[in-house]
């Protein structure tokens, strides 16, 4: 935090902000060392109020989801009683961005073999190719196939 944040801070805020991106506890140090150069002591009563109830809105289960789908990380800060279904359900959506990035990569090596296949010199290349392609357009409908599943199926709240 720069000072001028510091001497104008709303501690629950603060608190609130951190909690509902997810940050560690320990994410006070540094800002205790930051506002240390400003002369500002954190009230920590505040932040901690703020962060708690900023986490509720983090470890809720569809922002689990959420952060799965977009293949966002996750730190384990959520309390045990909300921890498993936002870990289930970030897992949930892990896999639908798993399914995703696949289809994508699919995509793309298909779209390569068949730049190469117009590029073929001859009819034994374009033969050996065009079996690629076969391949991988079944390989294609396989993961299109999987992630509509997937998309139909894994929100588990």
């Amino acid at each position: 935090m720069s000072e001028k944040e510091c001497l104008s801070a709303n501690w629950y805020q603060v608190g609130f902000h951190d909690g509902r991106n997810g940050e560690y506890v320990t994410w006070l140090d540094r800002i205790t060392e930051d506002c240390a150069k400003a002369k500002v002591v954190p009230d920590q009563e505040r932040y901690f109020a703020g962060r708690e109830a900023g986490l509720r809105d983090y470890c809720r289960p569809e922002n689990g989801f959420r952060l799965g789908r977009d293949g966002g990380y996750f730190h384990a800060v959520c309390p045990k009683e909300s921890a498993v279904a936002f870990e289930n359900s970030y897992r949930a959506g892990s896999r639908i961005h798993e399914a995703h990035e696949l289809v994508e990569r699919i995509e793309k090596d298909l779209a390569q073999l068949k730049d190469k296949h117009a590029k073929a010199k001859t009819e034994q290349e374009r033969r050996h190719i065009h079996r690629e392609i076969e391949e991988s357009e079944s390989h294609l409908r396989q993961a299109r196939d999987a992630l509509f599943h997937l998309e139909v199926s894994e929100k588990p709240f």
